[in-house]
């Protein structure tokens, strides 16, 4: 393969048969496309280049490269480097991961064991992948991700950056769902997550993020298992905003650290499903679907249109 990349012209396409298993560390330094043969073709890397190199299979130093179907194995970092409208898709990892900046890549389809992706940059797309006991990390802006599966993540997804899309995730069994670490103008919607012992999703240090129509379920834990959970004291998690979401069967549905500041719990018009709000309030009345009396969380947060269904 690294003859054959020496050999190739820029915006060729190398296709790697499955006859055997390849043992070489690639470097990639122009564009060009890289593919195996069905997800069959194995590559198990070196290990033994010096510097930035170590313990990767595939080194990216360009733009417009294309990785698709192969097989990598035994590697700290599987596809480590940086540039722009990279694509990574189809692959099979196990023991490795991706570990990309740059931006408008798209890193999609792929089953990763044991290890994760982590981005940084911006406008990337990160959709469609399988994590089992590994976690999607992100540093940038204007990123979507959506669509991927996560079990047994530690910190599933973890955002730091602005305008962030994060939605139809399937999460389930890590420590955290979702965390908003630090940024702003984030969009959270349409996940599913459930039995984190930790947090379904914390918020620290980030403001004006919008958080909807997920599911928020069954994070369980003998001192923990937070729906929500939002940070005060040294952190600052203010003016955030959550409606349409479901809370079912969670320790605890909510968490907010500091009473100082203010976060929304809906839009004006509809705000979130309680699964305990009958046994908290048993006199209230409903209007067309919306309780009368409002959810309290404490005196500077609640809910003022709590869903009925």
């Amino acid at each position: 393969i690294v003859a054959a990349i020496g050999n190739a012209s820029e915006g060729d396409t190398i296709h790697v048969r499955s006859v055997r298993t390849y043992n070489e560390t690639i470097i990639i330094d122009k564009p060009l496309s890289l593919i195996g043969e069905d997800g069959r073709t194995e590559l198990i890397g070196w290990g033994h280049i010096a510097g930035p190199y170590l313990h990767s299979i595939i080194q990216i130093e360009a733009d417009d490269i294309k990785i698709s179907g192969f097989t990598l194995y035994y590697d700290h970092h599987g596809i480590t480097g940086s540039g722009d409208r990279v694509q990574i898709i189809g692959n099979n990892m196990d023991g490795i991961g991706i570990n990309l900046g740059g931006s408008y890549n798209t890193i999609s389809e792929n089953n990763i064991t044991n290890q994760g992706i982590r981005f940084s940059g911006s406008f990337n797309t990160v959709t469609g992948n399988n994590l089992i006991r590994g976690s999607l990390q992100l540093t940038g802006s204007s990123n979507t991700v959506s669509g991927n599966n996560i079990t047994d993540g530690g910190v599933s997804i973890g955002v730091n950056g602005d305008s962030n899309i994060i939605s139809n995730n399937i999460i389930t069994d890590g420590s955290i769902g979702i965390e908003l670490e630090t940024g702003s103008g984030n969009t959270v919607y349409g996940n599913i997550i459930t039995e984190n012992w930790f947090m379904g999703i914390h918020l620290s240090t980030t403001f004006d993020n919008i958080i909807y129509e997920n599911y928020i379920a069954n994070n369980v834990y003998e001192h923990d298992g937070y729906g929500v959970s939002l940070s005060g004291r040294g952190y600052h998690a203010e003016n955030n905003t959550f409606y349409r979401n479901t809370f079912m069967n969670n320790s605890y549905h909510f968490r907010v650290e500091s009473p100082y500041y203010i976060n929304y719990w809906d839009n004006g018009e509809e705000g979130n499903y309680w699964d305990d709000y009958e046994s908290r309030y048993s006199d209230a009345t409903t209007t067309d679907g919306i309780w009368n009396t409002p959810y309290v969380i404490d005196e500077n947060n609640q809910d003022n249109y709590p869903l009925a269904e």
